[in-house]
């Protein structure tokens, strides 16, 4: 799951559940949901119903739950209302502390491009569900042969740390549709098999360049929740605390780029 899908998933139970944890103090209250006893649900957001609900959506098959969770309940001071065990890697990826490789020096067999479809499939089996991570130099030169350049290749370096902190392998929790988000760019099913081809969707270079394809060629990255155009104008309007903050944490990446 993605910091995004994180943010908003939260949103959506505190609005079912009346929290006002992210209303904006210029929105008048939440009108529905209150406690059986007539109390608006947001003057005790730790609740038990609250609480239960809240860790029930968030945690995953194996009781855990994602560190893009973790951070976004951090951000909404909703960090005690989840499972405090860390999520396995295999499963889950993360958004704010993301995993090195064990030098710290860049993952080796990386230096180009693949150059045929079964090596890009060699190399998605490789790092799937590991929480082997790109140095930021390195991911920069993923992104960059993948064709971002400028403020395109800036952006998106950010996103990528956001989403995945620039694991290739990263792999997201099962989303309230039922889909999953996948490598650097955590890239959602409903992009598989035009965007991006699903046997090699852990292989970095692919995975970047259907960002660099669903992003307008480092144009537009919307998809993301950033700018004002597409899903993102959609969150401006809609969920306007959810958007800052998730503008927020891309703004942290964005100041740490390796120019």
């Amino acid at each position: 799951m993605s910091y995004a899908d994180a943010l908003a998933r939260i949103s959506q139970i505190q609005s079912l559940f009346g929290t006002n944890t992210t209303r904006p103090a210029s929105q008048s209250p939440s009108t529905t949901p209150s406690t059986s006893n007539g109390v608006d649900a947001a003057a005790n957001p730790s609740s038990a119903g609250f609480q239960a609900a809240l860790s029930a959506a968030l945690q995953g098959a194996n009781g855990t739950t994602s560190s893009a969770l973790k951070d976004a309940l951090k951000a909404l001071g909703q960090g005690g209302a989840t499972a405090s065990s860390s999520a396995s890697i295999s499963t889950l990826s993360s958004s704010s502390t993301p995993a090195t490789s064990s030098t710290g020096a860049d993952v080796a067999g990386l230096a180009n491009a693949p150059t045929t479809r079964a090596e890009a499939i060699s190399r998605s089996q490789q790092f799937a569900g590991t929480p082997t991570a790109l140095t930021p130099v390195q991911l920069k030169g993923v992104l960059a042969r993948q064709g971002f350049s400028g403020e395109g290749l800036h952006v998106a370096w950010a996103l990528a740390m956001r989403e995945s902190g620039g694991q290739p392998g990263a792999i997201g929790h099962v989303n309230p549709n039922g889909t999953r988000d996948h490598g650097l760019f955590q890239v959602n099913d409903i992009h598989l098999g035009h965007s991006l081809d699903p046997a090699v969707m852990y292989d970095p270079d692919s995975n970047a360049a259907a960002a660099f394809k669903m992003s307008s060629h480092g144009t537009n990255f919307g998809a993301w929740g950033i700018g004002t155009s597409g899903w993102a104008g959609h969150l401006m309007r809609t969920m306007p605390t959810t958007y800052a903050q998730l503008n927020a944490a891309y703004q942290k990446w964005y100041d740490r780029y390796p120019g």
